[in-house]
C-alpha cells in the first residue's frame, strides 16, 4: 500500500499471550518498558511523580544512529486492563499517537498495539522527505516497517514476561 504522511500512516502488530488481562496489564501502562526490546525507545520516565492515567504526562528518548532525541507524551485514552494510549508532543497536532489494547480470550489475552503518525511536520521523517521529496513513499514505507519490527518485539517481549 503506497503511503504519504497526509495518509496518517498506521502500524499495528499483535500476538496471543497465554495468560489473563490482570497479568498483561502492568506491563503494557510502564512506558519504561518498551525500552527492553525496542531498539530505538531507550526509555522513559513519569513526570512530576505522575503514574498511569489519563491526562498523565511522561518524558521518553530515542535514538536512531547518532541521533537521539526526547518528547513528553500524555496519556490520551485509559481503562484499566483494556487500553493504555498516549498522544506524543501537542493533543491537537501530535507527532505520533501509541496504544496498547487488551482483549480477553478466555485465560488468555490478544494484546495489540498500535502507532499512528501525527500532523506535527518538524521531525526526523518530515526533514527526509523535505530532502527527497519524490520519494515520500518508500520512505514512509520504510519507517512504518521499521516501527512494526519494534513493536512486535515489545509485544513478544511482553508475552515473554507475561507469560513466566
Amino acid at each position: 500500500m503506497v503511503m504519504k504522511l497526509s495518509d496518517k500512516p498506521r502500524a499495528d502488530v499483535e500476538v496471543l499471550i497465554g495468560a489473563p488481562v490482570e497479568k498483561v496489564w502492568p506491563f503494557i501502562c510502564d512506558p519504561d518498558l518498551p525500552a527492553k526490546f525496542s531498539e530505538e525507545f531507550q526509555g522513559a520516565v513519569w513526570l512530576d511523580g505522575a503514574q498511569p492515567s489519563l491526562g498523565s504526562k511522561f518524558k521518553g528518548t530515542n535514538k536512531m544512529g547518532e541521533r537521539v532525541w526526547t518528547t513528553t507524551s500524555t496519556i490520551t485514552d485509559f481503562s484499566v486492563n483494556e487500553i493504555f494510549e498516549w498522544t506524543v508532543e501537542d493533543l491537537d497536532n501530535p507527532v505520533s499517537v501509541w496504544s496498547f489494547q487488551l482483549f480477553p480470550d478466555g485465560d488468555k489475552t490478544l494484546l495489540k498495539m498500535s502507532g499512528v503518525l501525527g500532523t506535527f511536520n518538524q521531525t526526523g521523517l518530515h526533514a527526509a522527505i523535505a530532502k527527497d521529496p519524490e520519494n515520500e513513499e518508500k520512505i514512509v514505507e520504510w519507517r512504518m516497517n521499521d516501527w512494526r519490527q519494534n513493536m512486535q518485539k515489545t509485544v513478544e517481549g511482553i508475552k515473554q514476561l507475561s507469560e513466566k
